[in-house]
This record gives C-alpha cells, sequence and structure tokens, in this order.
C-alpha cells in the first residue's frame, strides 16, 4: 500500500477543518435590533447579591456594537435592598459566535448562541459608601 505524502496529508485535514469550522466573520452573527436581558451577580465581599431587567437597542457595523440600554436593577445585602433604573450607552464587539459588551461598571462576556439568543458571564464593579466591589455572575439576551 502507498503512503500518501505529507502534503495531501495536510490538505486533507485543512479542508476538513475547514468544511466542519464555524465562520468567524464579524458580519455572520448581526445583533442589530431590539433585545430584552436579564442578569444576576453576587459579591462574596459584601454577601450582596444584584439582578437586573431591561432592554437593549443594538446597532452593529461589522465587528464593532454600540447601542442603548434601559432597565432596572435591584441589589440586596446585609444593609438592605436598593432598587433603581438606570439608561446608558453600550459599545462593544462581535467575533464569530463571540460576544463582548462594555455597559459602564459591567463587562459582559459571552456567546451568540442562535439569532435569537446571546448568554454569558458578567463581571461588574459596584461603588457602595465609596468603596468598589467586583460582583460576578451571569446573563441572558434575547431578541424581541
Amino acid at each position: 500500500m502507498r503512503k500518501p505524502s505529507t502534503f495531501a496529508l495536510c490538505s486533507i485535514i485543512a479542508l476538513a477543518a475547514a468544511a466542519c469550522s464555524e465562520s468567524s466573520e464579524p458580519g455572520d452573527n448581526t445583533l442589530d435590533g431590539s433585545w430584552t436581558y436579564s442578569a444576576s451577580a453576587t459579591s462574596e465581599h459584601i454577601e450582596g447579591t444584584c439582578t437586573a431587567t431591561g432592554s437593549i437597542e443594538l446597532d452593529q457595523s461589522g465587528a464593532v456594537l454600540g447601542g442603548d440600554s434601559d432597565g432596572d436593577f435591584t441589589c440586596t445585602g446585609p444593609a438592605g435592598t436598593l432598587t433603581e433604573s438606570a439608561e446608558g450607552t453600550i459599545e462593544g464587539t462581535v467575533n464569530g459566535s463571540a460576544v463582548f459588551i462594555d455597559a459602564e461598571d459591567c463587562t459582559y462576556t459571552g456567546t451568540i448562541d442562535s439569532e435569537n439568543a446571546m448568554s454569558g458571564t458578567v463581571e461588574c464593579a459596584v461603588e457602595i459608601d465609596e468603596t468598589t466591589y467586583p460582583f460576578s455572575g451571569t446573563w441572558t439576551a434575547a431578541r424581541q
């Protein structure tokens, strides 16, 4: 039996990898439009929990995201409960199915699960009585 050349093996592997891989072109996952979101994060430093729900209007240009957010959040800890509404702008990037969003004091990292759903982890810096505490948790978003 004749042994295949190294070039032939590399070509077959490269073709198989190309056929099986997901595209990483930024335009493949268009996130333009209205989304609803929910997030939950905790801080071990103050035994606190924050939850947030709201809406996001995203605009995508290539790999760059921008938009506006509007929502309500509630934080509960040893000192009590705080509930507020907030509006703001967001910016971020998309790379294939990976999404990164920076919104004020929180950074959202995740994946595009389908054309209508995203999810991932969130890291926030929350200031309480002039001290900043780290919060971390999870988030989900659904296209409206």
